[in-house]
C-alpha cells in the first residue's frame, strides 16, 4: 500500500513510473526513475519472440527471467512484486502454461532467490523456487478438487 508520504510528499502515483528511488530490506534497488523505461523496453525485446520457449520448462524459464529482471528494474514506487508475479502468470498462461502462486509461507525463500539474483544474477535459484511453487500450487489444487469431489 502507497504510504502518504510517497504519495503526498514525493508526488508518486500507482499506475506511474516511481519518480524516486526506494529502499526495500537494506538495499536501495532499482533501476534510476530516469532509466525505468528504457531498461523496460530492453527487457521486453529481449523476450519479445517466446516461440523459441515452447517446451514447458523454457517457457517457466523465461517467465522466471522476466520476473526477477522486472524486480530488479523496480519500476514502480509501490506494488512491483504483485505486478511481477501477474506479468510471471500472464506469460505463463499466454504460452498454454498454467499460473503458479508464490505462496506466503514461502515468501522468505521468494525474496532471497530475489537476493541471490540480485547479487549475481544468477536464475538458477529462482527458477527452482519458481518449480516448487508451481509444483505446490498444482498438488493444492488437485487436492481441492478431490475434496470436492468427495
Amino acid at each position: 500500500m502507497m504510504t502518504d508520504r510517497r504519495y503526498f510528499e514525493l508526488g508518486e502515483r500507482p499506475g506511474h513510473f516511481k519518480k524516486t528511488n526506494f529502499v526495500v530490506g537494506i538495499n536501495e534497488i532499482g533501476a534510476a526513475p530516469e532509466e525505468v523505461e528504457r531498461e523496460l523496453k530492453s527487457l521486453l525485446e529481449e523476450l519479445y519472440d517466446l516461440k523459441k520457449y515452447r517446451e514447458p520448462v523454457q517457457v517457466l524459464r523465461a517467465a522466471s527471467y522476466f520476473h526477477v529482471w522486472f524486480e530488479t528494474i523496480h519500476p514502480f514506487a509501490d506494488g512491483n512484486g504483485r505486478v511481477g508475479r501477474t506479468l510471471m502468470n500472464y506469460m505463463l498462461m499466454s504460452n498454454s502454461h498454467p499460473p503458479l502462486i508464490v505462496y506466503n509461507e514461502d515468501k522468505k525463500v521468494y525474496y532471497s532467490a530475489l537476493d541471490y539474483f540480485r547479487e549475481g544474477e544468477d536464475l538458477q535459484p529462482f527458477f527452482e523456487f519458481s518449480q516448487g511453487q508451481l509444483e505446490k500450487t498444482w498438488h493444492k489444487t488437485l487436492e481441492r478438487m478431490e475434496k470436492r469431489k468427495q
